[in-house]
C-alpha cells in the first residue's frame, strides 16, 4: 500500500555523526534513546555502544553525551515517551491492523515534522493530509487517531456545514494562540470530513480555502486532515498542495481478523469456535464487500442478541446481513482514484 508523500525518505530524528567512519554516518537515535532512559552518560555511553564501535574516539562519545544533555534531546525524549504511552484507547491503538500505514505516518509525519517542530531546529510541517477510500471504512477514525498520536490539539468540522470556512478560520486563530502560549509548541489538527463539499470547483468558499491551505501550517500552526469518499471531486490545485495522500482500503483477511480479535478482547469474551471460520465467511462472496464499519456492526449486533454467542452465532448474523456499505463499483473507483492520485 503506497502513501503519496513529498518526503519518501526515513525520518531524521537525531543528527548524523560524520566524524567517524566507525559510525558510517548512521543515525544515533536508537542508541541515544536507550542511553538517556537509563541515565547513562560519559564513559557509560561508550560501554553501552555496540561492540563493533566500542573503540570510537573520545570526540564521538562527547558528541553523543552533549546531545543527550541538550534541550532538544529532552524535548524529543519527552515527546517519544508521551507518544508511546498514549493509552490503549487513544491514537493508533484505536485502529486494528493497517500497521504499514500507521508506521509510515508515524515516521514521515509525526517524527519528521510534528516532533521536530518542537525542537530548536523547527520543521516544515505539511499544510494538509488527505484520507480517502470507500464509505464506513475508518477515514475519520484514522485522521483523529493520527492527530491524537501526534499529541496535537484536535478540531473536527463537517465540510458540508454552511459556515465551515468560518469555523476553520476561527479554529486556526485559536491554534496559533495554543502554539504560541503553551509550553510545548503544541500544534492543532483540523479534521474536515467530506472535504469535497467545501473544496470542489462549485463551492462558494473555494478561492478562500485555496488561499488558506497554502500556508496554514506556517501561518497558523495547524494542519488540515481532509477525509473524502470521492477525493477527485476536490479541486486539483488543492490536491496538488497535499503532502500526504492516504488510501484507507477495506480490510483484507489479516486486518479483518485483527478487528474481530480486538473487539472480542474489548468485550472480554472468548466465543466458542474457530475465529478463522468467521473471518473466511466475510470473504466467501466477492460481490459482498464489507467495510470496517460493517464488520464491527455485525459483531455488535450479534452480541446485542446474545452475550454468550459462539462463532457459529456470529456467522449466522453475518449471513443475514444484507446491505454492505461497499459495492464492486466502489472498489473499481477506489483503485482508479489511487492510480490517479499517485501519479
Amino acid at each position: 500500500m503506497k502513501i503519496k508523500t513529498h518526503n519518501p525518505t526515513a525520518y531524521n530524528k537525531f543528527p548524523k555523526t560524520s566524524t567517524s567512519p566507525a559510525f558510517g554516518g548512521m543515525h544515533l537515535g536508537k542508541y541515544v534513546k536507550d542511553l538517556r532512559l537509563q541515565d547513562c552518560y560519559g564513559q557509560k555511553v561508550q560501554n553501552m555502544l555496540p561492540q563493533n564501535i566500542q573503540n570510537t574516539r573520545k570526540n564521538i562519545i562527547d558528541e553523543i553525551t552533549d546531545y543527550i544533555n541538550s534541550k532538544d534531546f529532552n524535548v524529543i525524549l519527552k515527546f517519544i515517551e508521551a507518544m508511546e504511552n498514549i493509552g490503549k484507547d487513544k491514537g493508533f491503538n484505536r485502529i486494528s491492523g493497517y500497521e504499514d500505514i500507521k508506521e509510515k505516518l508515524k515516521e514521515e509525519f509525526i517524527l519528521t515534522s510534528i516532533m521536530k517542530d518542537r525542537t530548536s531546529q523547527g520543521a516544515d510541517v505539511p499544510n494538509a493530509v488527505l484520507f480517502y477510500g470507500p464509505s464506513r471504512n475508518g477515514k475519520t477514525l484514522f485522521a483523529q487517531a493520527l492527530a491524537e498520536q501526534s499529541l496535537s490539539n484536535i478540531v473536527t468540522i463537517d465540510g458540508g456545514e454552511e459556515d465551515a470556512m468560518e469555523m476553520i478560520k476561527d479554529s486556526a486563530q485559536k491554534a496559533l494562540k495554543i502554539y504560541n502560549e503553551g509550553p510545548d509548541k503544541k500544534r492543532t489538527i483540523i479534521v474536515i470530513n467530506e472535504a469535497e463539499l467545501l473544496a470542489n470547483k462549485c463551492s462558494f468558499d473555494l478561492e478562500e480555502f485555496k488561499n488558506f491551505i497554502k500556508d496554514c501550517s506556517s501561518k497558523y500552526k495547524c494542519t488540515l486532515f481532509l477525509t473524502s469518499n470521492i477525493p477527485l471531486h476536490i479541486d486539483k490545485e488543492i490536491l496538488n498542495q497535499i503532502s500526504f495522500k492516504v488510501p484507507v482500503e477495506p480490510a483484507n483477511r489479516k486486518i479483518c481478523k485483527e478487528i474481530i480479535v480486538d473487539k472480542f478482547n474489548t468485550a472480554n469474551i472468548k466465543p466458542e469456535g474457530n475465529i478463522d471460520n468467521l473471518v473466511n465467511t466475510f470473504f466467501v462472496n466477492p460481490e459482498k464487500i464489507y467495510s470496517n464499519g460493517d464488520i464491527v456492526s455485525i459483531l455488535m449486533l450479534t452480541l446485542q442478541k446474545n452475550q454468550n454467542a459462539t462463532i457459529s452465532d456470529f456467522i449466522k448474523i453475518l449471513k443475514e446481513y444484507e446491505h454492505t456499505s461497499i459495492t464492486s463499483e466502489d472498489i473499481e473507483n477506489f483503485e482508479d482514484t489511487k492510480k490517479e492520485l499517485v501519479e
